[in-house]
């Protein structure tokens, strides 16, 4: 028995991550330019490492659907 996948349904999963990866990577970039302007107020210290963890977390958070996704990937073209 063949499947037939239109491709398409291979594309558009990695197209919806690029697309999530380039908004977090702005709002990583823009969250980082006003940690370090935040983080010359020492009152902001325990803030400031928050944010920090938070700004790891969606770069983690990419690097680990971008895996997924090409686990998933292989998977599926494998099963073909």
């Amino acid at each position: 028995m063949k499947l037939i996948l239109p491709a398409y349904t291979l594309v558009e999963p990695q197209e919806t991550i690029v697309r999530y990866a380039k908004k977090r990577i702005k709002i990583s970039n823009d969250s980082a330019t006003e940690v370090k302007q935040l983080s010359r107020s020492k009152p902001y210290q325990e803030e400031i490492q928050a944010l920090q963890k938070t700004n790891g977390f969606l770069v983690r958070g990419q690097e680990e659907e971008k895996t997924r996704l090409s686990r998933d990937m292989r998977v599926r073209t494998a099963s073909l």
